[in-house]
């Protein structure tokens, strides 16, 4: 072997470990907000939201950030509570969201710190503790018992609805190509041994095993982003009833074109085969 190759050798070697290092000595939450998090900031106007029949509120975080979130208030019946991934903002989702709201739901559509229009910093701590601060606030201020709630976690989204999933039984839940954990995520995208640092965190699939509410799982055999293997983790670890929508040759971030009316279609029958709820379930 040349000495050219050992050279290229170590210096790969000597990259690798000082970016190893770095990580030691900053954490790995920095690891997660490298790989996991794209904030943009931005969103509709005002007007551009009220043409989709929604409106912008915020909400106060314990850290005194103001958080915004999208609402559209559709009769006594049940919400879904949707969480976007890990790019854009809460806006770029409003066709999903008025797809919800014109299948007679009332829609909140969560935003997170630093994304948007909303104040702090993102973190995967400010992320989950901001989910519970949110629901609560559906819960005690819009008038919303847990089980008229149905909460739609997508790609990044996954996270903080799994962590909901452990704090209460809901009236359903729907994760839409999420991930299984943050080590799965990260060994897709870092070498050894940089994704152990990953460690337990973003732990989706080991949080949904704990949970009794009713869920859906929908994944793209062909997603490029999330591994297919990541949805069935999920799926296959949780708790009946349960049921798991596969999109043949679905893309990540093109999964309800993908699928044709599949999408739709299995996320309205899961909806409907549940009760609706009624001003006198509110809590």
């Amino acid at each position: 072997m040349s000495r050219s190759v050992f050279v290229s050798v170590g210096v790969r070697l000597g990259v690798y470990s000082l970016f190893f290092a770095c990580i030691l000595l900053v954490g790995r939450d920095f690891l997660v907000r490298l790989v996991a998090f794209h904030p943009s900031s931005g969103g509709l106007s005002a007007g551009q939201l009220q043409e989709y029949g929604f409106s912008r509120f915020f909400f106060q975080t314990s850290r005194g950030d103001s958080v915004e979130y999208l609402y559209s208030k559709s009769g006594d019946g049940p919400v879904v509570v949707y969480f976007h991934g890990n790019a854009g903002t809460i806006s770029d989702r409003i066709e999903d969201l008025s797809r919800f709201a014109n299948s007679g739901f009332s829609v909140v559509g969560a935003g997170y710190a630093g994304y948007g229009k909303s104040g702090g910093r993102v973190s995967r701590e400010n992320l989950e503790k901001d989910a519970a601060t949110l629901i609560a606030h559906v819960h005690d201020s819009l008038g919303y018992s847990y089980e008229c709630m149905i909460l739609v976690g997508r790609s990044l989204g996954s996270v903080p609805v799994a962590q909901l999933l452990t704090q209460n039984r809901y009236g359903g839940a729907i994760l839409i190509t999420p991930l299984s954990s943050g080590k799965a995520y990260a060994k897709s995208l870092l070498p050894w041994p940089f994704y152990l640092l990953a460690g337990d965190v973003l732990a989706v699939a080991d949080r949904v095993a704990q949970s009794t509410t009713p869920l859906m799982v929908i994944h793209g055999t062909e997603d490029e982003v999330l591994p297919y293997a990541m949805g069935k983790e999920v799926y296959e670890g949780a708790s009946q009833p349960k049921y798991f929508v596969e999109i043949i040759g679905g893309r990540h971030n093109t999964l309800q074109y993908d699928g044709g009316a599949l999408f739709w279609d299995r996320i309205d029958s899961f909806l409907d085969s549940y009760p609706r709820c009624t001003a006198s379930s509110f809590e």
